[in-house]
């Protein structure tokens, strides 16, 4: 009989606990399923929803051959949780591997930031980077995706092409410009993954849009050689820069735009500075003589003049206006048509001052020396003169001092003299519409003007270093001194060439400056009449028939 009451005192015991733990248990899922639910079904969806930023394919920037100069390649960025970071040594050794770096100096780096949520390990990861580490504990590592651009031409480009920063955006150049052109719009897609890593479904998708593809008129080729013969010039003559425009005379388009020294935009920029500038865009000079020809053009305009006239400009000094100007040396009486090939400053002062009021200014305007070419790139300087010049000012104008001017107004102004008396304009990219050439003067003053170019590169003293064989080649020198800080010129130089070719039916021009070349000469017959000559030859090989 005891036995039996024992047990039955089990049976109630257990009934007991099992009723007790029924009851907890349904306590604690009335707890989860009515208090909990809001904090449960956000860590569900945490866990099994996921957002994912689609990203656009930036255009291409391509040469006008189709030939690649921007493109876009994704890169990655990888950053740790130190806090959470835990690793195998194995694991460690093949993300230092990964990383390029000694296994040593990866765990320092991310044992001084212990306290810190996140430490980055690599700004810049490539695709085949990015796949060594497939087999590293991926769910400990922070891996973005981020837009990049590869640059064929690297260096020799860049000051045109510009670059992109690390958000993706165009920081300079074309890549700054046309921005929104060849960005194109990111897309989005949210759904659900089950635990076996699955998408279960799809609940927003908005497909990503890429960008337009931008084509540009450079030739990739003569841009790679142009940048070449640049180079060779700046470490020659021991100078700052080297630049040069080389342009179609009939299209107005560039073929190429180059600056020495310059940049690798394939890799980070930490600031911008010299190396990054386009001296062809960005910088004015006072022209020296290579504004004699269209100084030239509004007095031919203004009247006409006999090749064989005769200007005497014996004693090499003439005082005018209280100002004596000079010639670097005394050539007696010169005829008209040798002004350029003699480059005499007193001629052209002398066929200058009989000009009507402004004719000279008002003739350079025209010419745009003043005024925004619409390349198509940012940072454009434009031209400026003297304010309210007098006499004197007009007069010192005439040769090249005075005023200031960029390097795409000056091959403008020489496309106009080729393009017998046309401006087609310059053009950087290929757009759907241009204007249609507007005559700035007339085809016998343009046609006089070449001829009288052509005796500088035949007869020429140092200037006949700017010739090409079996081509007729027309063209002018300049040098000009620095202008210092106080006002007064210094013994520095800029050296320069401007020209066309072949005279008889010109297809290209070209403006070449080499600023402060400090040994092996400094004037522009000796200095950038040869590196003309060179990019000359190259030109006419590439330049579109």
């Amino acid at each position: 009989m005891q036995h039996k009451r024992f047990s039955l005192f089990r049976l109630y015991l257990t009934i007991l606990v099992i009723l007790i733990g029924f009851g907890l248990i349904s306590s604690r899922h009335l707890n989860l399923a009515i208090d909990q639910q809001p904090f449960l079904l956000e860590k569900s969806h945490a866990r099994s929803e996921r957002n994912m930023v689609l990203f656009a394919q930036k255009g291409m920037m391509t040469d006008r051959d189709g030939r690649p100069l921007a493109i876009s390649t994704p890169y990655y960025r990888l950053g740790v949780n130190p806090k959470k970071l835990q690793i195998s040594p194995k694991d460690w050794k093949k993300l230092a591997s990964v990383m390029g770096v000694p296994e040593k100096v990866l765990k320092q780096k991310i044992d001084n930031a212990k306290d810190k949520n996140y430490v980055a390990l690599s700004t810049r990861l490539g695709y085949q980077q990015m796949l060594g580490l497939k087999d590293l504990p991926l769910e400990q590592l922070v891996l973005e995706e981020k837009k990049g651009r590869y640059y064929p031409l690297g260096e020799k480009a860049a000051q045109v092409i510009g670059y992109v920063g690390v958000d993706g955006q165009g920081k300079m150049g074309l890549e700054y410009q046309f921005d929104n052109y060849i960005d194109g719009h990111d897309g989005s897609m949210s759904y659900t993954k089950n635990l076996l890593n699955q998408v279960t479904s799809v609940h927003d998708y908005l497909p990503e849009v890429s960008g337009e593809n931008l084509r540009l008129t450079l030739d990739a080729r003569l841009q790679t050689m142009a940048y070449g013969y640049l180079e060779e010039a700046v470490k020659h003559h021991d100078a700052d820069y080297a630049a040069c425009i080389v342009s179609s005379v009939k299209t107005g388009e560039v073929l190429a735009m180059a600056s020495y020294p310059s940049f690798d935009p394939n890799n980070q920029l930490a600031e911008l500075n010299d190396a990054t500038k386009n001296h062809t865009v960005s910088d004015v000079i006072e022209p020296g003589s290579i504004i004699k020809p269209i100084a030239l053009a509004a007095v031919l305009k203004h009247t006409g003049h006999d090749p064989g006239e005769r200007i005497d400009t014996s004693g090499g000094a003439y005082e005018y206006q209280g100002q004596t100007f000079h010639d670097h040396k005394d050539l007696g009486e010169i005829a008209f048509r040798e002004i350029f090939m003699k480059s005499s400053n007193i001629a052209m002062v002398k066929l200058t001052q009989s000009l009507p009021e402004n004719l000279l200014l008002n003739t350079y305007r025209a010419f745009g020396l003043f005024s925004p070419t619409y390349i198509q790139l940012p940072g454009e300087s434009s031209g400026r003169h003297v304010d309210d010049p007098n006499l004197v000012d007009v007069a010192a104008m005439s040769y090249g001092y005075g005023l200031s001017v960029n390097m795409l107004a000056m091959v403008r102004a020489y496309n106009i003299i080729a393009n017998d008396g046309f401006d087609p304009g310059l053009h950087l990219i290929f757009e759907k519409h241009r204007p249609n050439p507007e005559e700035v003067i007339s085809k016998v003053v343009a046609r006089q003007i070449n001829d009288m170019m052509v005796l500088v590169t035949e007869q020429g003293v140092s200037s006949q270093r700017a010739k090409v064989a079996n081509v007729s080649v027309a063209g002018k020198s300049g040098t000009t001194h620095h202008l210092g800080k106080d006002g007064e010129y210094q013994k520095e130089y800029v050296a320069s060439f401007a020209g066309f070719a072949p005279s008889e039916d010109p297809e290209v021009s070209i403006v070449v400056v080499v600023n402060k070349p400090k040994k092996n000469g400094h004037y522009g017959g000796q200095v950038a009449a040869p590196l003309f000559a060179k990019l000359l030859r190259c030109a006419l090989t590439y330049s579109p028939k």
